[in-house]
């Protein structure tokens, strides 16, 4: 019966000792699997360091309005998009002059969002090619400072040529005449009644040289003519077009004096004046 006690503790014993055997090899493995786990941290410094913050990118940043008739506004919106990770603000959208004009822009973009920027351009005092520049202000490390063009061609309705009619004209000179040319560059016909003038020492007689597109203006002083100096008067003519009623140019004629002393006072030095 002991032999058998004995026998059954052994068998207990080595049980045992396999089972703090396993049990250590498991716990070894534990340990080796936590280590290979542990640079975890160092792959989210890492993230934190990638991180690239707010960048705008334009759809374009140059518009071309091409060919539009002087006076008409020119208007256009620039679309933007935050495509960094962190929120882009605009702080400031300044036009190059008074003649160009921003709108409501977008202050505040998120990440992947759009934003716009609208653009007026007053084309009224301008003839010719013109290139305007908008310059945008944000908080974007690498693109504080970014500048919006647009560019085109701006053309006048009607060209007058000269743009005012002048007589420089002798004390004795008598009657004298000058042209002026009206074009229309338009494909609308312009029609033009006949013209009016507000001095009498000026005629006026509307001429046809192509119905709807050219015209001439004969000018011509009607004597007696005043005394030396300038005197000034306009023409003026209703069109068919509903924007632009009438047209009106200045009309000036210098007479000059009979007799003309230069210079006009003699200023003596005041120890040179008789009874001193």
């Amino acid at each position: 019966m002991s032999e058998i006690v004995c026998s059954q503790l052994r068998y207990m014993n080595r049980v045992f000792r396999e089972l703090l055997v396993l049990v250590s090899i498991m716990s070894v493995g534990t340990l080796v699997a936590g280590a290979r786990q542990a640079p975890a941290p160092p792959a989210a410094a890492a993230a934190t360091t990638n991180a690239i913050g707010p960048k705008i990118q334009f759809a374009t940043t140059l518009y071309d309005f091409g060919r539009v008739r002087n006076g008409d506004p020119v208007k256009y919106t620039y679309v933007f998009t935050n495509t960094g990770d962190a929120l882009l603000v605009l702080n400031n959208v300044q036009p190059q002059c008074g003649c160009t004009a921003a709108g409501e822009w977008t202050k505040q973009v998120e990440p992947g969002k759009t934003g716009v920027i609208p653009i007026q351009f007053n084309t009224a005092a301008y003839t010719g090619g013109v290139l305007k520049q908008v310059t945008v202000f944000c908080n974007v490390s690498t693109q504080a400072v970014l500048p919006l063009q647009l560019k085109g061609t701006v053309y006048k309705a009607y060209d007058i040529n000269p743009q005012m009619g002048v007589f420089n004209m002798g004390p004795d000179a008598g009657a004298a005449s000058l042209v002026i040319t009206i074009t229309n560059n338009m494909e609308e016909p312009l029609l033009l009644s006949s013209p009016t003038v507000n001095n009498r020492i000026f005629s006026v007689e509307l001429v046809t040289n192509q119905l709807g597109k050219g015209y001439q203006i004969k000018v011509s002083t009607v004597p007696p003519m005043p005394a030396a100096g300038s005197s000034q008067g306009q023409v003026v003519l209703k069109t068919s077009w509903t924007n632009t009623p009438t047209i009106a140019v200045p009309l000036a004629a210098n007479i000059q004096a009979a007799v003309v002393v230069i210079p006009p006072v003699i200023n003596l030095p005041r120890d040179r004046c008789p009874g001193r």
